[in-house]
């Protein structure tokens, strides 16, 4: 009479594995010690933010490009009712630049008011 049969001895050699597998100390794939390993700066991602001013059929906005992609377009004004674009480019590009401002300063989601924009003089 058998004790166990193949297939049993196999389940218990593949639990068996699986145990010793699971309990064993991880070694790191790096040969760096830890010391040597650092995160990248911050600022990688922050300096690759820029944006550029455009010309619209309502005046002017602004497209956000992040790591050379377009991130955010804005056609016209946020916060003014109806599709009223910037009166000028600088104006286009100053509120851009408060946007870009808080991203690169984790301020998300990077929404403006109507007072920040006031207080900039970049409402019409």
């Amino acid at each position: 009479m058998k004790l166990f049969s193949p297939f049993m001895w196999a389940t218990l050699l593949i639990v068996t594995a699986g145990i010793w597998l699971s309990t064993r100390k991880k070694e790191p794939v790096s040969s760096k010690s830890q010391s040597e390993i650092r995160a990248p700066a911050k600022a990688t991602i922050a300096d690759e933010i820029d944006v550029q001013p455009f010309v619209t059929e309502a005046g002017w906005g602004y497209v956000i490009y992040m790591k050379g992609k377009p991130y955010i377009r804005q056609d016209n004004i946020p916060v003014v009712e109806g599709n009223k674009g910037f009166s000028t480019r600088e104006k286009a590009l100053k509120a851009g630049q408060l946007v870009v401002y808080k991203i690169k300063h984790a301020i998300l989601p990077p929404t403006v008011s109507k007072q920040e924009l006031d207080s900039l003089q970049l409402l019409n």
